[in-house]
Formats: C-alpha cells, structure tokens, sequence
C-alpha cells in the first residue's frame, strides 16, 4: 500500500506515540518526583499540547476517509490481518 493511506497510517503511529509518551512522562515523574533530574525529554518531544493534537488529528483523517471512502475501505482491508 502507498499513497495517502500508508502516510496517514503512519503519522497516527507517531501521533499516538507523541500521546503514549507523555503519559508515560508524566507517571514516572509522579514515581521518582523526587529525583527531578532525571531524563524525560525524549518522552515529551513536541508536544506542546498532545491532546488537542491528536484530536486535530483524527478529525483531519476522519475528514479524509469520508472524502476518499475506497482509499480508506482498501487501507483498513490491507491493515487487518486475518
């Protein structure tokens, strides 16, 4: 699969990951919250605000899957593995 459909897979892999790693960030630090100094930045890398990223996210692919409906039925076919 290439094209729009295989990007837009992608980029909600490293949305979702942008996401998951700040809600790891944020447990660790309430774990160790005395050992401030310890490297959490990789976790928390572009994320300003994950949450309403994610959500502009998924309204711009909900948006695309509804204006390209056989581009998305041939990527969600080609992603599920029987």
């Amino acid at each position: 699969m290439t094209g729009e459909p295989c990007a837009l897979g992608g980029l909600s892999v490293l949305e979702g990951a942008t996401l998951g790693g700040q809600q790891i960030a944020r447990r660790l630090r309430q774990r160790w919250a005395d050992q401030p100094q310890l490297p959490f930045a990789f976790l928390e890398h572009r994320a300003a605000n994950p949450g309403h990223d994610w959500k502009r996210f998924r309204q711009t692919l909900t948006d695309w899957a509804q204006s390209n409906a056989a581009d998305a039925e041939a990527g969600r076919d080609a992603a599920v593995v029987d």
